[in-house]
């Protein structure tokens, strides 16, 4: 009996190994595109195939502004429909445009989007400008990026949702919003929404609003009437908005008056003018604060009907006294955010305590994380030491022993390169250095000093007089002991936003000097950590 060759047992991998072995290739890609060495893992076996397939799918962002991108996009979406399988692999999305007109020649592949059944993430961004959760977003290696070509005119105004779009794209945008694996959204560019869509997403966990976002008011009568969500159906619990319209705040504080409490992350960014006509609910003083020169009106019921009373400015527009956007944003914290943990506030250049009425006072049992960001326009000393009355009139709000704070962070976000210093005793950072870095300077030695008193080059902020006794002023608040038992961290973050790396070497001398007039914060034990983000 002749004996057989024993032909080899193949190994199998076992799933976790797989798994670590591809996410440690997909974690190596640093360029935005896809690596080389993912694709070549396709070809391995069906069980790298699957796996890898999963990790080049699941982040994607496409600029679909000009034809070379939105060919590809629209080859994306074919591939979609041709291999409904590849959809569910798909976790985070992210499609951007500068001419809204481009959306329509998208209209058979918008189709693809019913595909997506396990989306969580999805930004849709009409228009350039700051966008809440972008840079978070992009942040993210994604796998397959279209974003190199040319450029378009931006669409600074953003494009109307029922003149500007087609009933089919309509149609399509509502099903990617309202999919039941949604988890964050990110909109920015959308005007006269429907009362209808405000209301689905509320029914989703985080949700970011961007500018030139507003509701439709053109029928009153429709909207007094509409049903909201049910205290069930309500599940967002981190809400984020920059410059979006005040009329859109109120809207969402009536359908969100129906679960008290739900809001627990709250992002504002001060607007820069309160532009457009008035929505008033019922209950919300509108009156206060408002120009004479302005005619504002209206009228509604408190509780789920809404009522809106539409009144065109019959004069040129002049800032009021008090924010607009905080006004509506307040009564919003009134009815749906009473058990706030985290606020976050962009103050705004153009005039200082703009958050006003919002009253922190209110939220001292529950707030234990704030983060201010001050913005540095034009002359650094000068604007920083008016904007700085933001930090310092929010932390007195919750000057008191009850309150249970445990985090402080500044944002001091310098975007002016005409003030930075060139030149500086510290060694300017090498051009490999990483993109973040952290400094945490808890005590200063004699070097540090040195370096502080010695630096050459243009005047820093905390140079100027105003600007010092500002962050005296800071400290004092927080020193308190009294109050902030629970203080525990103050960082520091400064964000050079327009400038050059090599230009950026005074931050560390300036952080250091603002760390040193708050000793009195630092000897109850507060860390002060100064961070530094090109």
């Amino acid at each position: 009996m002749k004996h057989q060759k024993e032909t080899p047992r193949r190994t199998v991998l076992p799933e976790q190994i797989l798994d670590v072995i591809l996410c440690h290739v997909a974690q190596q890609d640093t360029t935005g595109t896809t690596s080389p060495t993912l694709l070549l893992c396709t070809l391995v076996s069906r069980s790298f195939y699957h796996k890898a397939i999963s990790h080049i799918y699941s982040d994607l962002s496409f600029d679909i502004t000009c034809p070379p991108r939105f060919l590809q996009f629209q080859a994306f979406c074919s591939s979609l429909i041709l291999n409904r399988n590849l959809g569910q692999h798909v976790t985070s999305l992210h499609l951007s445009t500068d001419e809204p007109s481009v959306l329509e020649y998208h209209i058979p592949t918008f189709n693809a989007f019913r595909t997506l059944t396990s989306l969580k993430k999805l930004a849709f961004v009409i228009g350039g400008g700051h966008v809440p959760g972008h840079c978070e977003l992009s942040g993210v290696a994604n796998k397959l990026r279209f974003s190199d070509g040319c450029g378009c005119d931006s669409a600074s105004l953003g494009v109307d949702w029922a003149s500007g779009l087609s009933l089919s794209v309509r149609t399509n945008l509502s099903i990617l919003f309202s999919l039941p694996t949604l988890k964050h959204l990110t909109l920015s560019g959308l005007r006269s929404l429907p009362f209808s869509l405000i209301n689905s997403l509320t029914k989703i966990q985080q949700l970011s609003l961007g500018p030139n976002l507003d509701i439709d008011t053109s029928d009153s009568g429709l909207l007094s009437q509409a049903a909201t969500a049910t205290s069930e159906e309500v599940l967002l619990h981190t809400l984020t908005l920059s410059e979006v319209s005040p009329n859109l705040i109120r809207a969402l504080s009536s359908i969100l008056s129906c679960k008290p409490g739900v809001v627990r992350q709250l992002s504002l960014a001060g607007d820069k003018w309160d532009l457009g006509s008035n929505l008033t609910l019922a209950g919300w003083d509108d009156e206060a604060g408002i120009d004479p020169l302005e005619e504002w009106s209206g009228e509604g019921k408190i509780g789920k009907n809404l009522k809106i009373s539409l009144k065109a400015l019959s004069k040129p527009h002049v800032p009021p006294p008090t924010s607009e956007l905080a006004r509506a944003a307040w009564s919003l914290i009134e009815v749906s955010a009473t058990s706030l943990e985290r606020f976050e506030w962009r103050s705004s250049p153009m005039r200082s305590l703009s958050f006003k009425p919002i009253n922190l006072y209110f939220l001292r049992h529950t707030l234990r994380f704030l983060i201010i960001s001050i913005p540095y326009h034009g002359g650094f000393a000068r604007r920083s030491s008016t904007v700085l009355n933001d930090a310092i009139e929010l932390c007195r709000q919750l000057s008191t022993s009850e309150a249970v704070l445990e985090e402080v962070t500044l944002k001091l976000l310098c975007s002016s390169p005409l003030n930075a210093p060139l030149n500086s005793a510290s060694a300017p950072p090498s051009a490999n250095s990483s993109a973040s870095t952290l400094v945490e300077t808890v005590s200063s030695d004699k070097s540090d000093k040195t370096s502080v008193e010695d630096r050459s080059g243009a005047p820093t902020p905390t140079m100027d007089a105003g600007y010092a006794k500002e962050w005296a002023c800071f400290n004092n608040v927080l020193r308190s002991k009294k109050c902030f038992a629970n203080l525990r961290t103050v960082q520091l973050e400064f964000v050079p936003e327009l400038f050059q790396p090599l230009h950026v070497d005074w931050w560390r001398p300036c952080a250091l000097d603002i760390e040193k007039r708050m000793a009195g914060t630092r000897s109850k034990g507060v860390r002060i950590i100064s961070y530094c983000t090109l």
